[in-house]
């Protein structure tokens, strides 16, 4: 088996003379970069799994107040919406089944990885250093179970 080996330099710029010497270089391959890197939305992120490699863009989308409509009684107030972007974007960087308590910015609860979405709440809840009361929930996808138990009342847990 021949020796395959190569090389890469990835560098913002080369100049002429570091080209013309690096030409005689049959394994390297130079690399051009703009000075900032690539754009964020043509970044691809690699992820090994059992037998290949999973290839993605990021998730660079943000949740805009005119995307959204209330589906309460209660329409959140402007201070519950940036707390809620702020949840959103949290959960959106946790792993599965990802339930997020927030309040003034702030997490005071995170639960993921579970099976059930309902367990990840449960977590969240054990993991909340101060009173629930008040904050917002965010989920990374379609939570259709009411939050409605005497004990979850008690708890401060919104509705």
């Amino acid at each position: 088996m021949r020796n395959c080996s190569r090389s890469a330099s990835p560098r913002p710029v080369f100049d002429r003379r570091a080209k013309e010497i690096f030409a005689a270089k049959k394994n390297l391959r130079l690399l051009e970069l703009p000075p900032g890197g690539l754009e964020p939305e043509r970044e691809l992120q690699l992820k090994r799994i059992l037998g290949g490699m999973l290839v993605q863009q990021p998730d660079l989308g943000e949740i805009k107040d005119g995307d959204l409509r209330a589906v309460t009684k209660r329409v959140p107030t402007a201070e519950e919406m940036q707390t809620m972007h702020f949840a959103w974007k949290v959960a959106k960087h946790v792993k599965s089944n990802a339930i997020v308590f927030a309040k003034n910015g702030a997490t005071l609860g995170v639960g993921a990885g579970q099976m059930s979405r309902v367990d990840s709440v449960k977590i969240a809840v054990m993991k909340a250093q101060s009173s629930l009361a008040g904050s917002v929930v965010a989920s990374d996808a379609f939570f259709p179970f009411p939050m409605e138990s005497k004990k979850q009342r008690k708890q401060g847990l919104p509705p």
